[in-house]
């Protein structure tokens, strides 16, 4: 198992067959928002996840991880419209500890259809985004691996 830190300060253990992904990696990946992020992925499992975060500033009073989901989903619905793009539902997940909002959908990458969840976290001035995206027909396998890469998020 491997370690990586989001922002210096959250702490996150990646399972056996995941590996960090550098920059030329990262550099491939459509990433709807800009800003900071980290990402590690599993090819073998066909999963890949990343972690972004902004600092809120004084707005971090105002919005929650609530409304920072909400913005999301039209965000990422908006700009994966070309790729079939379909919202499933809303999930609950739990976060270092924390009990978090996110969304599920469904899109397509050429013949594949691929799963894919949001969540946000607020800690203190930063909102954290914790990405997953898989093979639609390892769902559930993928998904119980990405709630234990969830709950393993330390606060640092």
């Amino acid at each position: 198992m491997e370690k990586t830190v989001a922002n210096g300060k959250l702490e996150i253990t990646l399972p056996d067959g995941f590996h960090l992904m550098d920059e030329e990696e990262k550099n491939k990946l459509n990433v709807v928002a800009g800003g900071e992020f980290i990402a590690f992925t599993d090819p073998e499992r066909h999963i890949t996840a990343t972690v972004g975060w902004r600092d809120l500033g004084l707005a971090s009073l105002l919005v929650g991880s609530s409304d920072a989901v909400k913005t999301a989903e039209k965000q990422i619905g908006d700009a994966m419209q070309r790729f079939g793009y379909e919202f499933t539902g809303f999930v609950d997940r739990n976060i270092s500890g924390r009990s978090c909002r996110g969304f599920d959908y469904t899109y397509r990458t050429g013949d594949t259809v691929m799963g894919g969840e949001t969540c946000a976290m607020k800690s203190g001035r930063h909102m954290y985004f914790f990405n997953a995206y898989f093979r639609q027909e390892h769902k559930e396998e993928s998904l119980d691996v990405w709630k234990g890469i969830l709950a393993s998020a330390v606060r640092i």
